[in-house]
């Protein structure tokens, strides 16, 4: 058996590529173009709607027009994605959770999200996603200073 890595689920490499392009949009590593955008334009479902952890409900077209204008605000903030699951996967659909972990200069924070994705031919990775919850972990869950990166 060689040391490659196996490729992820499409449901999983979903979740951890939408989060790099959070992270590459929002620090500006990646150029504030039409084209850059359509990642998250092309991967979220016309009725998409995200509750964020304290019970804000965004909807798709709330969300596009935030992150749009947020491109370049979090230069040297790091985000990564820890501990997805596939909880269900029927009929087209795939619910999963995961923890989003974000840092910066102030510190670190931490989230569980919940996604209901569909299949959609055209979109990347051929899932959609069509609504996330989001629920700040505890703060002292786990040791921030020790924990590690490994879905990147």
């Amino acid at each position: 058996m060689s040391g490659d890595m196996m490729p992820l689920p499409p449901w999983h490499a979903e979740i951890v590529e939408l989060h790099e392009f959070f992270q590459a949009w929002l620090d500006g590593t990646l150029p504030p173009t039409d084209a850059a955008f359509a990642r998250l334009v092309d991967s979220t479902g016309a009725q998409f709607t995200l509750i964020s952890p304290s019970g804000e409900l965004a909807t798709r077209e709330a969300l596009l027009r935030d992150l749009r204008a947020a491109h370049g605000s979090r230069p040297g903030w790091r985000m990564w994605i820890e501990r997805a699951q596939l909880r269900c996967q029927r009929g087209g659909l795939a619910v999963a959770t995961y923890e989003e972990w974000q840092q910066d200069a102030a510190g670190t924070t931490a989230r569980i999200s919940t996604a209901v994705l569909a299949e959609q031919a055209g979109a990347p990775n051929g899932l959609a996603w069509l609504h996330v919850h989001e629920t700040w972990l505890p703060h002292g869950s786990v040791e921030e200073d020790t924990y590690e990166a490994t879905d990147r």
